[in-house]
């Protein structure tokens, strides 16, 4: 199986591929650094992220979980990590794949559906057999579509069958734009704005969850209570 990373040029139902395959590659230097100027002014506090630092360091792999409005803000601050970071095959993809590279992320672009998925299970299955290299994958987790603020369960799967440790990071910012046109309010720190990250304690997903509805139920609300400071 071929699972295209965000360098590769992909063969797109768009006209002029590799024209556009530029464009995004451009846009994704240009937000990155407008990210990476706005971030400079933050009252930033991202000493949580040692938490997931020592699960790192312990061998563990790590799925980091998130909402899909504060992308924006842990793009700076946990940079210079080693995070894996899925999004689709599409030009917004390959744009947020070209920011993701800025800030030393290792980007994948995934097909839609399916096969996407199978992709992604794939490529995490392969990094878990290399001992010597720490997993951390970063998921939006009510993405990339909606509903706002749903538990999927795809990261809570993926973490069961990696035995990975299941992290919500919950962002808050003050002052801070949330663009509520889009169904996720997508929010964007302003400058000078005082940006905290919280790493909820590790959560481990048992194998077979799925075939619990209650368990399903109990994980999806645990997690959701967590990345809205209520756990």
């Amino acid at each position: 199986m071929t699972v295209k990373t965000a360098n590769d040029v992909t063969e797109d139902t768009q006209p002029c591929s590799v024209g556009w395959d530029r464009l995004a590659a451009l846009l994704g230097r240009i937000c990155a650094f407008f990210v990476w100027l706005l971030a400079l002014s933050w009252r930033s506090d991202a000493d949580a992220l040692a938490k997931i630092d020592e699960q790192l360091a312990a061998g563990k792999p790590v799925i980091a979980v998130f909402w899909h409005s504060s992308y924006l803000a842990l793009f700076a601050l946990a940079a210079g990590r080693p995070v894996t970071v899925f999004t689709s095959r599409s030009f917004r993809g390959k744009v947020i794949a070209g920011i993701c590279r800025r800030f030393g992320y290792d980007p994948y672009l995934l097909p839609p559906g399916r096969q996407g998925y199978h992709d992604m299970r794939h490529v995490l299955l392969e990094k878990t057999r290399d001992a010597n290299r720490p997993v951390l994958v970063g998921i939006a987790i009510d993405g990339p579509l909606g509903p706002r603020h749903a538990v999927k369960l795809g990261a809570l799967h993926m973490a069961a069958r990696m035995a990975a440790a299941l992290m919500p990071i919950r962002v808050t910012s003050r002052p801070v734009w949330a663009i509520t046109s889009r169904w996720d309010h997508f929010k964007i720190p302003l400058p000078f704005a005082k940006v905290r990250l919280d790493v909820g304690p590790a959560m481990a997903v048992p194998n077979g969850f799925g075939r619990n509805p209650a368990q399903i139920e109990a994980l999806r609300k645990q997690v959701h209570d967590r990345l809205n400071g209520q756990g």
